[in-house]
């Protein structure tokens, strides 16, 4: 099945409300609950800007409705796997409040 390629820009735009500060900083989760409540659109509808602009869901038509989300055990590589399978498309979370990624440069942690 083709995935449909959903807007980063209206997550960035509209999701203020839900705690997420655009383009410096926000959650999933926060995002996944704007989507569940409002749908999303897709990016050829609302075009990636790379930068903050004010909220515009007028005129969009066509919008994914997001049924859920859901939180994976963290280091259960099995249940990931049989995720991306059964569902599709995962995003990730990373915590990058350690030393290790307050001095990172380049590479591999």
């Amino acid at each position: 099945r083709m995935l449909p390629d959903l807007s980063v820009q209206e997550i960035i735009d509209c999701s203020w409300r839900y705690g997420n500060c655009g383009c410096s900083s926000g959650f999933a989760q926060r995002a996944y609950i704007y989507c569940v409540e409002n749908g999303i659109s897709t990016s050829l509808a609302y075009p990636y800007r790379a930068e903050d602009l004010q909220c515009n869901r007028n005129n969009l038509f066509n919008l994914y409705n997001l049924q859920g989300y859901t939180d994976l055990t963290p280091g259960d590589e099995e249940n990931l796997l049989r995720a991306v399978y059964h569902i599709g498309p995962i995003s990730i979370s990373l915590d990058a409040n350690f030393d290790d990624f307050i001095f990172y440069g380049s590479g591999i942690i």
